[in-house]
């Protein structure tokens, strides 16, 4: 399974030493050295908006989720 492409911009140590920041494009990346953190994602919540927009949202996180998960990612679930 080829990765996927992703544009990523980087922040790095100025090349003269100072503290100027200054950025990289890289493109690429590696599935098996990344993480998706999912938080307050509920089954249920005292705010019925909340619980509304969650279950709205949920099969689209899903099918990201099981996606990068099956190229090696680490999924890491973490209430509020």
């Amino acid at each position: 399974m080829s990765s996927p492409s992703l544009r990523v911009r980087l922040r790095v140590a100025a090349e003269d030493g100072s503290d100027q920041a200054q950025f990289a494009n890289r493109t690429g990346w590696s599935p098996k050295r990344a993480a998706v953190i999912i938080c307050d994602m509920w089954d249920t919540h005292h705010c019925v908006s909340a619980a509304n927009r969650v279950a709205e949202m949920a099969p689209h996180l899903n099918t990201v989720v099981a996606r990068i998960r099956q190229m090696g990612a680490l999924i890491i679930h973490s209430p509020s």
